[in-house]
C-alpha cells in the first residue's frame, strides 16, 4: 500500500510541474533578456543557454513576451491586484485608458464510467486597469456563477453614464468584455 501511495505522490508532483517555455524577458531597466522559463509565485524563474537558474522578482519585470494557451506568442505583465497582496502574471489583452489582461486556467477531470472522455474546462479571469490610478480590479469571470460585472463594473465605470447604463440593463454582458473596454476606451475616456 505504501508503495502505491508514494507512486501517486511522485506522480502528482511530477505532473503538477510547470515546464519551462522560451521568453523574452523587459525588465524595468530596458534590458531584454531572451530566456527559458515559468512563473513561480512573485517571480520569474529561467535558465539562459550558458547558466543555471535564476530567478528576478515580479516588481523587477516590466513585461514578458510568450507563448499563451493558444499557443500565439503575447505579451504577459506581473500585476497586484487590489485585493491581494501578492503579484499574478496577467496577459495583456487590451491596452489604452483602461487595460484589459486575462488569467486563463484549464481543468481536467476524469470520467464518471469508464469508457468516457476526460473532461476539460477553461476559465477566463477578466481584470482592468485604469491608466490613471494602476489599480487592478477583477471584473468577471467566464464561470456559470460569477456575477461579478454587475457589481464590480458599474462602480468601476462610474465616470461613463452610458456604460454603466448598459450594464445594468444587460445590454453588455461578462460575455462582452473585451466589448465593454473597447467602448469605454473608444466613447467615454477624455483626456
Amino acid at each position: 500500500m505504501r508503495a502505491i501511495v508514494l507512486v501517486f505522490c511522485i506522480l502528482i508532483m511530477v505532473l503538477s510541474c510547470a515546464p519551462y517555455k522560451p521568453a523574452r524577458i523587459k525588465l524595468n531597466g530596458g534590458e531584454t533578456i531572451d530566456v527559458t522559463g515559468k512563473a513561480d509565485d512573485g517571480y520569474f524563474v529561467y535558465k539562459t543557454p550558458n547558466s543555471n537558474s535564476q530567478k528576478v522578482h515580479a516588481s523587477d519585470i516590466d513585461y514578458l513576451e510568450m507563448k499563451n494557451n493558444r499557443n500565439e506568442i503575447s505579451k504577459f505583465k506581473y500585476l497586484k491586484v487590489a485585493s491581494k497582496n501578492k503579484y499574478l502574471l496577467m496577459e495583456e489583452e487590451i491596452e489604452g485608458p483602461v487595460s484589459l489582461y486575462i488569467i486563463t486556467s484549464e481543468f481536467y477531470g476524469d470520467p464518471f464510467a469508464a469508457g468516457m472522455s476526460r473532461l476539460q474546462s477553461t476559465i477566463v479571469n477578466h481584470y482592468v486597469r485604469k491608466e490613471q490610478n494602476g489599480k487592478v480590479v477583477f471584473l468577471s469571470s467566464n464561470h456559470f456563477a460569477n456575477d461579478n460585472l454587475a457589481k464590480i463594473g458599474p462602480s468601476f465605470f462610474k465616470d461613463c453614464p452610458e456604460l454603466v447604463n448598459k450594464i445594468k440593463t444587460e445590454e453588455f454582458t461578462k460575455k462582452q468584455i473585451e466589448e465593454i473596454v473597447n467602448y469605454y476606451n473608444q466613447n467615454c475616456f477624455v483626456n
